[in-house]
């Protein structure tokens, strides 16, 4: 619990920071967790694993909640095939890069698929942040 509450905090004062030096708040809270890193306020790694796993869940959660079906029932086909071909291409370029670099092959694999749900997260981001949710491309 104690691990929570100093990264919110550090969490708040790097979202502040970038709110008064008009920057985007996601190099600043990377600056604050690493030279947070390098005091005794940083996590334990059990900690920080279950920050991790907890944050995750989250953002899929709220990656889930955009995704209403009823905005695809005319479309039902092509985003089946669009969705399922961008996970495997994406997780297949993954692992390739992966074992590329020396992964092990589960290493790789878990990469891969990381890869994969991650960049579907960030591309409906981009498409909530810039109002096109709702666009055909979209």
């Amino acid at each position: 619990m104690n691990d929570l509450v100093v990264i919110l905090g550090l969490a708040a004062a790097g979202y502040a920071l970038a709110y008064w030096l008009r920057l985007p708040s996601i190099p600043l809270l990377l600056a604050v967790g690493f030279l947070a890193s390098l005091t005794p306020l940083a996590p334990t790694m059990q900690g920080a694993t279950n920050l991790v796993q907890l944050g995750l869940a989250f953002l899929v959660f709220a990656a889930g909640i955009e995704l209403t079906p009823s905005r695809f029932k005319h479309q039902t086909g092509v985003v089946i095939w669009v969705a399922l071909a961008q996970f495997f291409i994406v997780g297949a370029a993954g692992y390739g890069l992966a074992r590329f670099f020396g992964f092990e092959t589960m290493a790789a694999m878990y990469t891969g698929f990381a890869l994969s749900a991650s960049s579907t997260l960030v591309v409906i981001r981009h498409l909530r942040i810039h109002q096109q949710m709702f666009q055909p491309f979209g």
